[in-house]
């Protein structure tokens, strides 16, 4: 495994931790205001950042994944998606 992809992968954690708190902050202050730009912001990082991140750190070999984990990178993708819709 490259140096470069250790990174990339690394990063790609840091950005999905970061980003949850972001999305989860958003859809609770946008539903509890009826605020819809609160709202547009929780979907277009859901979208955007989260969705993709999940599913490159489902999928990615940086990371030695226990069983449990690509169960709940699934369901976070399966929740999100509901989400949206």
């Amino acid at each position: 495994m490259t140096v470069t992809y250790q990174v990339i992968a690394f990063s790609a954690c840091l950005v999905h931790l970061g980003s949850e708190g972001v999305r989860l902050g958003l859809g609770f202050y946008g539903n509890l205001s009826e605020n819809m730009s609160a709202l547009f912001g929780f979907l277009i990082t859901t979208i955007i950042i989260q969705i993709p991140l999940t599913m490159f750190l489902a999928v990615n070999g940086a990371f030695m994944n226990l069983p449990l984990e690509y169960v709940f990178y699934i369901l976070i993708v399966v929740f999100s998606c509901f989400q949206v819709n």
